[in-house]
């Protein structure tokens, strides 16, 4: 079996997802073995990095557009006929950019991504969370069949991030966007900052590009009005309760009696974790509390808690 296939997992593949996930875990491996591990439902697309002429067509294509603004763009500061203040019939320099990017944004329109980079720590959880979703939670109910995650950066060391990609078919489709972005928020925690297009990323459009285009097609803002109150309705370890319709729901496991001296669990990643927004964030490795007469001091905390407080899910600032 190669790489492609081996880290795939449809539903036809035999192997149930939850051993499909303690199987290949992001943290574990790295970009010798496969750069992404992929979750794919019945109907979803091919893999979009499988190198076609379609494709190679739309990046000669998209360059020229963004070539083309680029140069425009520059033109447009250095003419001086060109006013810093708009007049009546006159565009501002503001107005003839925007009127320019405007335009290569309409040129650069395809299929679209949803990015998030969790810490690596927490990248396992998040990625389960995400991957039983698609298989058969509220994002394949929102319409997502496709989801993957970068595996590890040897590189990187602990400075390392991991991004998680959902597929929409069609970032333009904004009734789409929203429902997928309300599930995220609501059903899962998660609040993506932006949304772009595969072509964007393969064109290499940034906050930083020489063009000054926008590197989204939309923002959490644009779509929903109260992006607190909607992630405010989730409830950590509500993923429990989703079932494959063709499973019987799991009876709870009967209680029997702790033998003296058993332990507790140790509060794990699953218990709840989020995504920052393309934000690099160093993984600091979870450390044992110190203990005091044999007892820790104090409960571990979750990386939930951990990037609560570090408050990561700002949007990039130079987009606006």
């Amino acid at each position: 079996m190669d790489n492609v296939n081996k880290y795939r997992w449809t539903p036809s593949g035999g192997m149930p997802i939850d051993d499909f996930l303690k199987k290949y875990k992001p943290s574990l491996l790295d970009k010798t073995d496969a750069p992404w591990i992929w979750v794919s439902t019945g109907g979803a697309r091919d893999d979009p990095e499988a190198e076609n002429n379609a494709l190679v067509k739309a990046v000669g294509k998209g360059q020229v557009v963004l070539d083309e603004v680029t140069k425009r763009v520059a033109a447009i500061e250095k003419d001086d006929k060109i006013p810093v203040r708009g007049k009546k019939g006159v565009l501002s320099k503001k107005q003839a950019r925007d009127e320019a990017q405007k335009k290569a944004a309409d040129a650069l329109r395809e299929i679209s991504l949803e990015m998030s980079f969790p810490r690596t720590e927490s990248v396992d959880a998040v990625w389960a969370k995400i991957a039983r979703s698609v298989a058969y939670g509220p994002l394949r109910d929102a319409g997502v069949m496709t989801a993957k995650v970068a595996t590890l950066d040897p590189m990187a060391g602990d400075m390392g991030t991991h991004v998680v990609i959902i597929y929409v078919d069609n970032i333009y489709d904004k009734d789409m966007v929203t429902k997928v972005l309300v599930s995220l928020l609501e059903d899962h925690g998660i609040d993506p900052s932006a949304s772009k297009s595969d072509l964007y990323t393969l064109l290499g459009i940034d906050s930083k590009h020489a063009s000054g285009m926008r590197s989204s097609i939309w923002r959490s803002s644009e779509l929903v009005k109260d992006v607190k109150a909607l992630k405010a309705k989730y409830k950590p370890g509500s993923e429990k309760k989703w079932v494959r319709k063709d499973e019987p729901e799991a009876k709870p496991a009967s209680k029997s009696p702790r033998k003296s001296g058993s332990k507790e669990p140790s509060p794990g990643l699953e218990k709840g974790v989020s995504f920052s927004d393309k934000v690099d964030v160093k993984a600091e490795p979870q450390r044992s509390p110190v203990k005091q007469n044999g007892r820790p001091t104090k409960r571990l905390k979750s990386a939930a808690a951990i990037f609560k407080e570090n408050d990561i899910f700002a949007s990039d600032s130079e987009e606006e």
